[in-house]
């Protein structure tokens, strides 16, 4: 989603959240929440996970408040050290003391400075929380903040402001729609691309101007939210959600033309040996070829997605171009939209855009907004047929 080169760190949630199919449901359609049933009036805040088996260690000199479930104030002291913060069945340990609590579902932790995670300042009140039986560290984070902090981190902060607003709607819609499905989850969504980056230090000012300029607004669609599926690269025209998720296509989630998209991903080519290629891809699937193919035969729809690819030889192999793009990682075979071509004893993939290609193309938001147009025409343009409106103010 990130419209340059991401770090390693989150190859593995890319993948996770970009290549793994959705399915439907049989109470309408997944990617159209409803609104929650009581009207937001004031801005919420959300619940982002930021570590797991992790500690939080609050800061010396911090004076810190422990709630519990009920939002009981269990504890308040000065952290004379600093101070590591552990949760034990329904038990709080702050540097060995100890502090018994109703629930042992979580507990918050508030400071007049900062948290620690991983080493990592986090400026915002923390819920350590049980999942599974394994520790989830949670920021509590008002929800502009979050929308600031996710423009700042998805897109880069000196391209125009319309664009930097469009992605501040787009995100504050989808965060809703996660916040809304997730009401009886421990979190809403983590710090990662496997929901919308996320960074807890502050964001830029183009950033904050784009949150602020736009906000509580969201994008609707008969009356519900849409799931708004961002990317950074097109390729020359979206997909149909339908494509990417094994899902029914909704109007506002549906291919259409970006022709003359500027963008460092717009063209790539991923080389690899044959024998790496058989070893990472066709090997594991129990479809090992020693030798390369005689030719490779490209199945796909109509907005470019690959569906099938077989190589043909003593024995044909075919394999899903999901499953293809998951084996060579989402990084390096960059969006669904790509062919293999064969030179000899080595394997070139040859694509276009980056991302899963469905919904808003950042660079394609950048090239309206460089065009002039503002940031409710770059929405209505990517997904047709919404309705921009503010739920608050």
């Amino acid at each position: 989603m990130r419209p340059y080169l991401l770090r390693s760190l989150i190859f593995v949630f890319y993948g996770l959240f970009l290549l793994t199919p959705l399915a439907c449901t049989s109470g309408g359609h997944p990617f159209l929440v409803p609104l929650p049933e009581s009207p937001i009036r004031d801005e919420p805040v959300i619940r982002v996970r930021v570590a797991v088996s992790a500690e939080p260690v609050i800061a010396k000199g911090s004076v810190y408040s422990v709630f519990d479930a009920d939002g009981k104030l269990i504890a308040k002291n000065r952290a004379e050290s600093e101070q590591t913060v552990k949760l034990s069945g329904k038990t709080l340990i702050v540097s060995g003391k100890t502090f018994g609590l109703r629930d042992a579902s979580f507990a918050d932790v508030h400071t007049n400075t900062s948290i620690f995670v991983n080493g990592a300042e986090i400026p915002f009140p923390v819920r350590i929380a049980k999942v599974n039986d394994t520790t989830v560290v949670l920021a509590l984070v008002p929800f502009e903040r979050y929308i600031a902090g996710v423009v700042s981190s998805e897109m880069p902060v000196s391209w125009p402001s319309e664009a930097l607003k469009a992605q501040a709607v787009a995100a504050r819609t989808y965060a809703l729609c996660h916040m809304n499905l997730s009401a009886r989850k421990p979190y809403d969504v983590t710090s990662t691309t496997a929901h919308q980056k996320f960074n807890a230090s502050k964001p830029a000012d183009s950033a904050i101007e784009a949150a602020k300029a736009t906000r509580g607004e969201v994008l609707m669609y008969r009356s519900r939210l849409l799931m708004t599926f961002y990317h950074s690269t097109s390729g020359g025209s979206t997909a149909n959600a339908s494509s990417v998720f094994d899902c029914s296509d909704i109007t506002p989630l549906t291919r259409v033309e970006m022709r003359s998209e500027q963008s460092p991903h717009t063209n790539w080519t991923h080389r690899m040996s044959w024998g790496a290629f058989n070893a990472k891809v066709l090997e594991p699937s129990g479809k090992g070829m020693s030798e390369p193919p005689e030719k490779v035969l490209v199945k796909r729809k109509g907005d470019g997605t690959v569906e099938l690819v077989t190589f043909k030889g003593v024995n044909d192999v075919s394999m899903t171009g999901r499953d293809i793009r998951t084996a060579v990682g989402g990084m390096k075979v960059k969006s669904p939209n790509f062919d293999i071509r064969l030179s000899g004893n080595i394997v070139n993939i040859v694509g276009r855009g980056f991302g899963h290609r469905v919904g808003m193309s950042q660079y394609g938001a950048k090239q309206f907004a460089e065009q002039g147009l503002d940031y409710r025409y770059i929405l209505s343009y990517f997904y047709p047929g919404t309705r921009c409106v503010r739920l608050y103010r």
